[in-house]
């Protein structure tokens, strides 16, 4: 008889068990913490009504942005960034004065703020003292003046972000050695001018994962980041390095991404060489203007040496925008794991091969317009790849013609072969050509210029009945880099085609493009 009792003692606990895993306790905020965040609402400009939740009665726990302990009720989380309306094409943000009630929230650990407008205002001190925040987020908010030095105080903090509030200054930063379980530090359009010194020493936090100092007026790679042996993300970009980076090689070995773009660098030194974990090496917007060393020591060869090939981990190489001259180097083949090669606007020349291709089973964008170079396939060569994106604008092509290898490319949503010398028939097979992602996107369009070559024929049926496939041939004008439109290959007026083609694809493109960079 004493079963019955016990075993519904057991189901009960397992049904209170289940409760806790599924956060249905509904246990409310507390009533002190919910006037803490209804004065915190009453000091900021909610034009945009984000916080109309925000009452004076109910449930915090259940407001916009408010995240609660599912055990305690007790406020955990603020998620506040401004709001981005893609149909309004603008930000809804707050703005105002960021109350110090906040303090009166014990429990929280997680704060976000980026992206809002607080008109110039300092950085709020007393958030220094939130003893529990183990993410801050303050990126892009309109702060200004002088970090505080009080968020030195913030020990359990993994997560900083302070990048983009322009005008802002740090006066050293000695207070981020107190922040020992810190993770990612953006601190990318924060003067550092007046600190410099202080990143020649061990004030970096030894964890650090990620490291975001792109704008700080930085005139060297500071040395202390030799000594962030975690350290995956690297991002020293819009500095100014006096014309090389010298230091370099004391850049921890496990470096995943390295961006170094607008930097006014004239010359890569061979300790890039040693980082041979990296995935992402973003050098563009440089003045690459004379020579490329070997990436393998420091001799200096005067063009893009074979040593490439030694970043096997590469997945994303751009070198756009230089003056780099000289042979694509045949090593290029042996970065079996890159997914996109930008190379455009250089200098350079040459024949590139099939051999320049062997392993690069994963490259999925190859965009290499404005370059002196001509593509030398066999008419029966198939790619070991399959591209979303091929431009190779001002290339010629040996032989003269559309290559055949382009039919086994399933992925293709952009083709650019403009001013290659193309001449001829277009080929019948062009007309068939589909993309796989953009039918499961729901449409069947890819979009391919051929515009300034010397081709000849015509689409028989309707231009846009016949599956959405858009073409030009005349002088046309860019549209980002993938589309130029000019005279198109139908009795439809060229805007109402554009208009048809903008609304089905551009955005969704648009999109995928931005996640992907």
């Amino acid at each position: 008889m004493r079963l019955v009792p016990l075993l519904t003692f057991l189901l009960s606990i397992a049904s209170f068990t289940l409760s806790l895993c599924n956060g249905n306790l509904n246990v409310p905020c507390p009533e002190n913490e919910r006037q803490t965040l209804l004065m915190f609402k009453k000091d900021l400009n909610d034009s945009s009504n984000l916080l109309s939740s925000w009452v004076a009665e109910g449930d915090c726990c259940t407001w916009t942005g408010v995240a609660c302990d599912n055990l305690t009720g007790h406020v955990r989380e603020l998620h506040l960034a401004a709001y981005y309306d893609e149909v309004a094409g603008e930000y809804h943000r707050l703005g105002g004065k960021v109350n110090p009630s906040l303090l009166n929230l014990k429990h929280l650990t997680y704060l976000d703020l980026s992206y809002n407008d607080f008109g110039g205002r300092q950085f709020p001190s007393f958030l220094g003292s939130l003893k529990g925040l183990r993410y801050l987020n303050l990126s892009d908010a309109r702060f200004d003046g002088t970090v505080p030095h009080q968020l030195g105080n913030l020990s359990s903090l993994r997560y900083l972000d302070l990048s983009g509030n322009y005008g802002s200054k740090v006066e050293n930063l000695k207070w981020l050695s107190g922040l020992s379980q810190l993770k990612h530090l953006g601190m990318s359009w924060v003067d550092l001018t007046g600190a410099s010194h202080w990143l020649q020493v061990n004030t970096l936090p030894s964890l650090l994962v990620e490291l975001h100092l792109s704008g700080c007026e930085l005139s060297h790679i500071p040395s202390g980041i030799a000594n962030l042996t975690s350290l995956k993300v690297l991002d020293l970009s819009s500095n100014y390095f006096n014309s090389t980076i010298p230091q370099v090689n004391t850049l921890p070995s496990l470096l995943v991404e390295l961006h170094l773009s607008f930097c006014e660098l004239y010359h890569m030194p061979s300790g890039i060489a040693n980082l041979t974990s990296l995935k992402v090496l973003d050098l563009s917007w440089n003045q690459f203007n004379s020579t490329i060393p070997q990436l393998s020591d420091n001799n200096f060869s005067g063009h893009l040496s074979d040593q490439l090939g030694i970043f096997k981990n590469l997945h994303r190489l751009d070198l756009s925008n230089n003056s780099i001259s000289g042979l694509i180097p045949v090593s290029l083949g042996n970065l079996s794991r890159l997914e996109e090669l930008i190379i455009s606007n250089n200098l350079f020349e040459g024949v590139v091969s099939e051999a320049h291709f062997t392993n690069l089973t994963r490259l999925d964008t190859f965009y290499a317009n404005e370059n002196s170079l001509t593509l030398k396939t066999s008419p029966d060569w198939v790619p070991p790849f399959q591209l979303s994106l091929l431009s190779l604008s001002s290339w010629r092509l040996d032989p003269s013609q559309l290559p055949a290898w382009l039919q086994s490319q399933k992925h293709l949503l952009a083709l650019n072969m403009s001013s290659t010398g193309i001449s001829g028939t277009i080929p019948a097979w062009l007309w068939n050509i589909s993309s796989v992602e953009s039918q499961e996107m729901g449409y069947a369009s890819i979009f391919v210029d051929l515009s300034r070559n010397q081709l000849s024929g015509e689409r028989e049926g309707h231009f846009l009945e016949d599956g959405g496939f858009y073409m030009s041939l005349g002088l046309g004008f860019a549209f980002g880099f993938w589309i130029v439109l000019g005279s198109l290959l139908s009795n439809v007026p060229w805007s109402n085609a554009f208009s048809q083609f903008q609304n089905r694809i551009v955005k969704k493109f648009y999109a995928a493009i931005v996640e992907r960079y």
